[in-house]
């Protein structure tokens, strides 16, 4: 196993997972062994220089630079898979056989763990997915809950318990079948969990479970024999076990620092994630972003564009590296240079060449790069040189000795399969944060999953 999948589980996953490739590619990287990363971020520096007159002034006292520090803790991602004994068996005379009956497993364990990143590569580190309008009526033992919809009148502003935000754009588009969910209220100020659980059924104290792929934008389908009456409007959906608990209570923050996250000015993050990196973001105005609200308009031209990156450049004096968006995103910008679109050179992290749409806001050409898990009606605008990576284990095989697989233990015994398991410690942090931005609420005809069409894409 390790011989055959050692390099290539890190090969895989770092650079099959787009947005997770572009970070590798085009950021600095901290290797660090402890629990949190600290990184010094100079805040003030010293006033004592300046012109004097030829005599009669005292020289200039001593001062000092002044340093705060941002902290970054650890996340911890991993992804998991079997195989049964009989396979193994079968296939362990041919060791091309072999390969290919892992294959099945280990690739899917790796798509599963990619997908969990770039979601998050683009979000909170609440983990939420989506936020709860109302829940329909069960239909043979199948209860549907209703999502808030990407063009919700109040998803931009308090919202049910103001959770709201970039969650409803979010929409069903993570939501699969089979998918394991927690179901939590989250209290907006201090970011704790209550979480609900099924309160009937053979699913009572454990999971809420996705029925069936959701077929619109904003419904879900729950497995039956789950009693959720005690799910209510503003509730959040979010990944089961995401933050430690399974039931009572518990600090919603244990996913990466996403996009969402690192580049906000306090609007659009709940008050409990006001601290950016441990430092209170409300109150030092140098650690917000450039927020550029559309408040539900289109983008008609390229002078919002234009102006999102001036503003970043007059708070930060530093221009972003590219626009990272969606595929509606690009349609937008493609759209303003229907009549003549730019695809320019680009020189990519590694070395790679080749042609991109660009929009040009003056000093540069900025590329725009998609990144298909991101929330919709958003642009980020990022400087990469300001971003980085804080690794303490990147992605590889848990078992650094003896066996890679153990035993598969089951409810009432040992099954007869393997387990092997894959992991990633680290965060994503950023030491510059107004050197960042983005523009939000984007009409959502405009930049939604619909893509232009009269209904969204199905998942």
């Amino acid at each position: 196993m390790k011989e055959v999948y050692g390099d290539y589980i890190y090969d895989q996953l770092s650079q099959e997972v787009t947005l997770y490739h572009l970070f590798v590619e085009a950021t600095d990287v901290e290797i660090h062994e402890g629990r949190v990363f600290v990184e010094g971020v100079h805040r003030a520096r010293n006033r004592a220089g300046g012109p004097r007159p030829e005599s009669g002034v005292p020289l200039p006292s001593p001062q000092t630079q002044t340093y705060d520090r941002f902290e970054i803790p650890i996340r911890r991602y991993h992804g998991a898979g079997s195989f049964t004994a009989q396979s193994l068996l079968s296939a362990a005379s041919n060791r091309g056989a072999f390969v290919r009956t892992m294959d099945s497993e280990v690739n899917g364990a790796m798509n599963d763990l990619k997908l969990e990143m770039e979601v998050d590569l683009g979000g909170q580190p609440n983990g939420i997915l989506s936020v709860v309008n109302s829940v329909g009526a069960v239909a043979n033992g199948n209860t549907t809950i209703n999502l808030y919809p990407a063009n919700a009148t109040d998803e931009f502003g308090a919202g049910a318990a103001g959770h709201q935000n970039h969650n409803s754009i979010h929409g069903s588009r993570y939501l699969s079948e089979g998918l394991e969910l927690h179901i939590a209220s989250i209290n907006a100020a201090t970011g704790v969990a209550t979480y609900r659980n099924p309160l009937a059924g053979d699913q009572a104290s454990n999971a809420f479970a996705v029925y069936a792929d959701p077929t619109t934008f904003n419904t879900v389908v729950l497995t039956g024999d789950q009693d959720a009456q005690g799910i209510v409007q503003g509730d959040v959906l979010m990944r089961y076990r995401g933050h430690g608990q399974t039931s009572g209570t518990d600090v919603a923050v244990n996913n990466l620092y996403g996009l969402e996250y690192l580049i906000d000015d306090t609007s659009f993050v709940p008050d409990y994630l006001d601290n950016i990196q441990g430092l209170d973001r409300s109150s030092l105005l140098t650690l917000r972003s450039t927020v550029v609200d559309q408040n539900g308009a289109e983008i008609a031209d390229d002078n919002d564009i234009i102006n999102a990156v001036y503003r970043i450049e007059e708070s930060s004096g530093l221009y972003p590296s590219m626009i990272v968006t969606t595929r509606p995103g690009q349609r937008i910008v493609y759209n303003l240079y229907r009549d003549d679109a730019r695809y320019l050179p680009q020189t990519f992290p590694t070395g790679f060449k080749g042609n991109m749409l660009t929009i040009n806001v003056g000093n540069k050409d900025l590329p725009i790069y998609v990144g298909k898990h991101l929330p919709y009606r958003t642009m980020y605008f990022i400087n990469w040189d300001k971003m980085k990576r804080y690794i303490q284990a990147d992605f590889h095989l848990s078992e650094e000795s003896g066996s890679v697989l153990e035993r598969n233990t089951v409810t009432g015994g040992v099954d007869d399969s393997w387990v092997f398991r894959i992991r990633w410690h680290g965060n994503i942090g950023t030491v510059q944060p107004n050197a960042h931005g983005k523009i939000t609420d984007i009409d959502g005809d405009q930049m939604d999953q619909r893509m232009g069409a009269s209904s969204p894409a199905a998942f």
